[in-house]
């Protein structure tokens, strides 16, 4: 066992083997070949056609102007310059985050089964959006605080707003968690970046073109919240008169607000137990036993959490509510829930650590169980069966993974 122990050449072996099986599968898909996607938004940014995609996409402006230089530097091809670009992210990523881990492992290995997920090969597979670059960025937020290197953590906070809007729960709880913690002047200045962030990304996105409801931007999120959850939780097939896609069995006239943008009519169209169903797979199955180890090793008191290390808190509580935020941010349930990754694969190994005392076996058990419980409800996810009957089986397959990790885990935890 002494190969698999913590040493660098161990650990550049395990984050290798996992960024080579992601890149061996990412198809070289034209660009023209995704008109009609999301992708075609961020095709468009990297082109200089910003003024041809809607808003909320026009504001993530630094993943797709970084392509589109690489494209005339480099590649002088769109569809070169994202793949290289999200190839890049995803080593980074891995690299980054296996760095912070080697505190948690003494053997590199575990970090296979841990970031051997279907979800990084899925957002591999579609590379025009900046899902990996903004998991690298993350984790390079991440890595700066573990280190210890607070205030060079707030330019990667800067770079994640031209990312993602969704970076003002990372903000919020940044400036949070730094206040409660003390560190006034750092909550100040982490307010002051994440303010200008904003303004700036909110000018670029500016130039784009209005959305299809014609609603502003502050509108168009706390309208996006219910609409997504009503979907995505309960299965309630909403309409709007400025976005048809069924026929609805119910409807009605509402007031002419101007917030409300070109919205004159809501419905109803159906219950489609396929949502619910989805997201339940998703939430179980996309970190595999990992949210039961985090359940498990979280303390039972609040002297526990405050003496968490700074990044390691704000690490916890910022991943597990994007894991639920993920169910109403949008329709890509699995690609949002995803960003919760730092409570489950980073926070989660280190109270692990420190809550449970395993030998090999039990890793080698728990390590199996991982990969199961993640890639068994993904095969089954695709296995051309019914949506409904797909959802039923992954969500067999997580249950009965969870369930003997109980049994492994349950000994060494006090109730």
């Amino acid at each position: 066992m002494k190969f698999f122990q913590n040493s660098l050449f161990s650990f550049i072996v395990a984050i290798a083997i996992v960024a080579a099986f992601f890149a061996l599968n990412s198809p070289f898909v034209p660009a023209e070949g995704w008109t009609g996607h999301d992708s075609e938004s961020y095709i468009k940014i990297a082109e200089g056609k910003i003024s041809e995609v809607v808003r909320p996409f026009s504001g993530r402006i630094l993943f797709p102007l970084v392509a589109g230089w690489l494209s005339e530097a480099l590649f002088s091809d769109t569809t070169a310059a994202f793949l290289f670009l999200s190839s890049l992210s995803l080593l980074a990523f891995l690299a980054l985050s296996g760095a912070i881990l080697r505190g948690a492992f003494k053997w590199p290995v575990l970090i296979i089964p841990l970031f051997f997920l279907p979800y990084f090969s899925e957002i591999l597979r579609e590379f025009f959006p900046p899902d990996l670059f903004y998991a690298f960025l993350t984790a390079l937020f991440f890595f700066l605080l573990y280190k210890g290197k607070e205030w060079p953590a707030l330019i990667v906070l800067f770079l994640l707003f031209l990312t993602r809007e969704s970076t003002l729960l990372l903000g919020a709880l940044f400036v949070g968690v730094s206040w409660m913690r003390g560190k006034r002047r750092l909550a100040i200045v982490a307010a002051a970046v994440s303010l200008i962030a904003i303004a700036l990304a909110g000018i670029a996105g500016g130039g784009g073109a209005p959305n299809a409801y014609h609603i502003g931007g502050a509108a168009y999120l706390a309208l996006k919240l219910p609409y997504n959850f009503a979907v995505n939780a309960l299965g309630m097939r909403l309409w709007t008169n400025a976005f048809t896609f069924c026929e609805p069995v119910w409807k009605a006239a509402l007031p002419a607000f101007g917030f409300l943008g070109n919205i004159r009519e809501v419905g109803f169209c159906n219950f489609d137990a396929t949502f619910p169903l989805g997201t339940l797979a998703t939430i179980l199955s996309i970190f595999g036993i990992m949210p039961l180890a985090l359940f498990l090793s979280l303390p039972k008191d609040r002297k526990g959490y405050a003496g968490m290390p700074f990044w390691l808190f704000l690490a916890l509580l910022y991943g597990v509510v994007h894991y639920f935020v993920g169910v109403i941010a949008g329709t890509g349930v699995f690609r949002i829930v995803g960003y919760g990754w730092p409570a489950f694969l980073l926070a989660a190994p280190f109270l692990m650590k420190d809550k449970f005392a395993l030998g090999k076996s039990q890793l080698l058990w728990l390590s199996a169980l991982q990969l199961l419980s993640a890639w068994l409800p993904a095969l089954a996810l695709k296995a051309g069966l019914s949506p409904i009957y797909a959802s039923l089986l992954a969500i067999a397959f997580s249950l009965m993974a969870y369930a003997f990790a109980f049994r492994i885990l349950r000994p060494r935890v006090a109730f």
